[in-house]
């Protein structure tokens, strides 16, 4: 065995045990009361983004940092319509938070967006146009592939009133979207 091994092993032996703990905060302000809002943690500005969501059955177009002690609202030029169930993440290549689909609206069940990529630099939205989407969806997966620089879509429905699950896997590379065929798949 290695000295840095036994050292670890003795330093983590004496090291008090370590319990995950919820603490509610209190800040002086906050976003109101939602369901089905977008969340990822921006790398750049080291705070939480928050877009949309629903209330009843209004959509919220609204955009909240959180900087571990306070949100505070930001007004931005130009604002992507009000959705819920939508996917959003941090894409760390580009340094922006990427959001793709959700339900905006259109009555109790909604209907899922197609009005392409959004993307928020920490001061604004932009509306990107890549030739190929996933389509209207929502209720996806969303996550980044840091190894890759590539953000992934997993599922989700394309009709709310008549939800059909879907099964498909697409990428996107900054540019563009690409549907994936995979060897095995979870299913929708």
């Amino acid at each position: 065995m290695h000295k840095f091994s036994i050292l670890l092993g003795a330093a983590l032996a004496a090291a008090p045990s370590l319990h995950a703990q919820w603490n509610q905060l209190s800040p002086g302000s906050a976003p109101s009361p939602r369901g089905g809002a977008a969340m990822t943690f921006d790398g750049n500005s080291q705070q939480l983004v928050l877009f949309g969501g629903s209330a009843g059955f209004s959509y919220l177009s609204d955009t909240w940092t959180f900087d571990g002690e306070d949100w505070t609202q930001i007004t931005t030029a130009t604002l992507p319509a009000g959705r819920a169930d939508t996917g959003v993440v941090y894409d760390a290549a580009r340094g922006v938070a990427l959001m793709y689909g959700g339900n905006i609206g259109g009555g109790p069940w909604g209907g899922p967006a197609d009005d392409t990529t959004w993307t928020f630099d920490g001061t604004d939205w932009t509306q990107l146009q890549p030739a190929n989407t996933p389509g209207g969806r929502a209720l996806h997966g969303m996550a980044y592939d840091t190894s890759r620089g590539v953000t992934v879509i997993y599922g989700g429905v394309d009709d709310l009133a008549f939800p059909i699950a879907r099964a498909e896997t697409f990428e996107f590379d900054g540019t563009d979207w690409t549907q994936v065929t995979t060897a095995a798949s979870p299913g929708p």
